[in-house]
């Protein structure tokens, strides 16, 4: 088997993709970073879209993503910080301008290191192709796949399967294999 190829980590994404929401209009808030194909291979993928927080509940709304920001997996350099219609993430145009909302966000943010782990051992396997499975690697195929409801946000949920759905069935694949 050749060696799995070396990714840039995705929390590393996903703090370059929060630094650059200080430059767009609006509270924004950065999402979870996904591995999705590019035309020059694999990219992290993150959102950025609008947040607010209720400081009497501690209740956090969240809103459709409004721009993504795409880094190349292989070596981090920004792809493309770009504008996100509603109808490329498969909602609505009229969508409501809230998805939902965020009771626990804490309890998640702090489940994001054993996810950002389970990324970077499992995402350079799905890179490679299925050749690449290792018992190791179906194992954390299927924790990131148990994870990944305590990690990301509800209303996200259903955005972040659509959009990253080939590393989703490859999880499924994989930790079944």
């Amino acid at each position: 088997m050749k060696p799995l190829p070396s990714l840039h980590p995705a929390e590393k994404a996903w703090f370059f993709a929060d630094a650059a929401r200080a430059a767009l209009p609006g509270p924004l808030r950065a999402a979870l970073p996904l591995p999705v194909r590019g035309t020059e291979g694999l990219l992290w993928s993150v959102w950025l879209g609008p947040s607010e927080l209720d400081a009497d509940t501690g209740v956090l709304r969240l809103g459709a993503p409004r721009y993504v920001a795409s880094f190349r997996a292989d070596f981090g350099g920004l792809e493309e910080l770009a504008l996100v219609s509603p109808g490329a993430l498969g909602l609505a145009t009229d969508a409501e301008p809230w998805l939902g909302e965020l009771t626990d966000a804490p309890t998640r943010e702090a489940a994001r290191a054993r996810y950002y782990g389970l990324l970077a051992e499992t995402v350079p396997s799905f890179a490679a192709g299925p050749r690449s499975l290792t018992a190791p690697i179906k194992r954390a195929a299927g924790a990131l796949r148990d994870l990944f409801p305590e990690v990301a946000e509800p209303p996200l949920l259903p955005l972040y399967r659509r959009a990253a759905a080939r590393f989703f069935t490859w999880l499924d694949f994989a930790s079944t294999a």
